[in-house]
């Protein structure tokens, strides 16, 4: 057997791992990654229908009433609800003219003329209706209602929309007519209409609860319109 004598035997250094060692240690790194992504996709799962409940429900706007020059039915029902309850905002003594909007359906007919004619079979008096005509969208309806504010002199609206819509018609209203005081009073969330708990699980809601987000992005960006 050779002599080891005089030999010296080299300490191991602390700082080097041996390959077993290593790949152990990257195997728990990538498991506890693994663990942590699992529980923010569950966390997620589980706040998911509240997340997106909250989202739809941040849509709506419903101020408390206060007695306004006006009431206004934006457009875009087909039921006439917000004629409906702008009628009713009116012959409770709510606000003293009531003002309907309306878009060009064929040469010489305008849907706001219907509308008119609803709104006096409820009862509201035909000198007290007003109609928006060329309404197309939100802001041109903005824009009309600055227009009709500032030559009769009034002050103050009540804006009656879709709950969905609401928030960003008040929106969109008090950027294009800045010195009125404007309260919204949206119709009801009942079925068959829009209803923001749940809305992704009824294929119309879920249509309308996008779009109106879509067009909050185009509202705040000043798109198209």
């Amino acid at each position: 057997m050779p002599h080891l004598t005089g030999m010296r035997i080299l300490p191991a250094c602390p700082g080097i791992m041996s390959p077993e060692s290593s790949n152990h240690n990257q195997w728990l790194r990538w498991r506890r990654r693994g663990l942590l992504a699992i529980a923010i996709l569950l966390l997620l799962y589980l706040l998911a229908p509240y997340l997106l409940n909250l989202f739809a429900r941040s849509l709506v706007r419903r101020d408390l009433l206060e007695k306004a020059d006006v009431v206004v039915a934006l457009g875009g029902d087909r039921r006439s609800l917000r004629e409906q309850r702008a009628a009713q905002l009116y012959l409770d003594g709510w606000a003293r003219k009531v003002i309907v909007s309306g878009v060009e359906y064929m040469p010489g007919i305008n849907t706001g003329d219907a509308a008119k004619r609803y709104v006096i079979h409820l009862g509201v008096p035909e000198a007290d209706v007003i109609v928006m005509r060329d309404a197309r969208n939100t802001r041109a309806e903005a824009r009309l209602l600055e227009s009709l504010m500032s030559s009769n002199g009034w002050n103050s609206a009540i804006i009656v929309t879709a709950p969905f819509h609401s928030r960003r018609a008040l929106f969109t209203i008090k950027r294009a007519a800045p010195g009125g005081r404007f309260r919204s009073f949206p119709t009801e969330p009942v079925p068959p209409e829009w209803q923001p708990d749940y809305w992704w699980r009824r294929r119309s809601d879920m249509y309308l609860t996008i779009r109106e987000a879509l067009a909050w992005i185009n509202t705040l960006l000043s798109g198209w319109e």
